[in-house]
């Protein structure tokens, strides 16, 4: 059979195409309201972030101890996935390269640890939670590059619905969330009612899409679906004019400080049929100042020793 070359090239690209994980996020039960997705081998190769990696700091030594005591090395990770259900309720993927063997051999020596097969699984790991006592965590191994972790029932639940083919019912408003295009982004399906949030919020918020990007600075945009398409127009007018007014005070508050400054000076407000969307950015600079106090950057801890 003859194949132009348009159809040679097609087949090549796609023999040649790197294979990658199927369709994870589908599987999320439906009572998980906030869905994330970050990059992590773009986000580590921000020099922001790169230069406190390069430190010692909690996330280092963290990262260190965990491969030390548990043989998962989180410096394969790519790409992390997470859905949010309520507080301390969390189910979190992770698409990296784990040495199994090596992996179940650690954690299959640690006393506190219970090995078991969950049907859909390698294998995986039950342990106490540090900060619940009483309470414990599941990390489960889907395969060798990815990894679902949780409350026990959240883990449970996830591999269920992977097993059965049921996604979740509002999938489609996350479901760029596979492959995003941003390093970070986040879809907020429902704001939550907890007692602190207006009404107003709540019942006139379909749908909020938060993203991160990072070039020589970093960039910050919030998408917001009203309710009710028509207010999309009065939304960003009202904002508009919030930020104008903003800007002709004389004297700016002090609480906002020079990051909450820096966020609304380069803010701006746009609109499109559904949407309303406010954008800034903030120096790189002034990010990894900030991350390296929160951090600690330079302070050394002792990483948990292996047991």
């Amino acid at each position: 059979m003859k194949r132009t070359l348009t159809q040679w090239i097609a087949l090549a690209l796609l023999v040649a195409a790197p294979l990658r994980a199927e369709n994870e996020c589908p599987w999320f039960d439906a009572s998980c309201k906030v869905m994330a997705y970050a990059d992590l081998k773009q986000l580590r190769e921000v020099p922001a972030v790169v230069d406190l990696l390069a430190g010692q700091n909690p996330v280092t030594n963290m990262i260190q101890a965990i491969r030390e005591w548990t043989g998962v090395d989180l410096d394969t990770a790519s790409s992390l996935w997470l859905a949010v259900a309520g507080k301390d309720d969390v189910i979190v993927l992770l698409e990296g390269a784990f040495n199994l063997t090596t992996i179940r051999g650690r954690v299959g020596a640690i006393e506190a640890f219970r090995v078991s097969t969950p049907e859909g699984t390698e294998f995986a790991v039950t342990m106490p939670d540090e900060k619940n006592p009483g309470k414990v965590n599941m990390a489960a191994f889907l395969s060798p590059t990815l990894l679902a972790m949780g409350q026990p029932e959240r883990v449970e639940g996830y591999l269920a619905n992977r097993a059965a083919g049921t996604k979740h019912p509002r999938y489609g408003d996350f479901s760029t969330l596979e492959r995003s295009a941003h390093l970070i982004e986040a879809v907020v399906l429902e704001i939550p009612n907890d007692g602190k949030t207006p009404a107003l919020l709540i019942d006139n918020i379909a749908l909020a899409r938060f993203s991160v990007d990072a070039a020589e600075d970093v960039e910050l945009s919030l998408a917001v679906e009203p309710a009710n398409a028509k207010m999309v127009t009065p939304l960003c007018s009202l904002a508009q004019s919030l930020l104008d007014l903003y800007h002709l005070v004389p004297t700016r508050p002090a609480r906002l400080g020079a990051f909450g400054q820096a966020l609304i000076d380069q803010a701006q407000i746009s609109g499109s049929p559904r949407t309303v969307r406010v954008s800034t950015t903030i120096p790189a600079e002034m990010i990894r100042k900030r991350l390296a106090a929160k951090l600690g950057t330079g302070q050394r801890q002792n990483p948990k020793p292996a047991p």
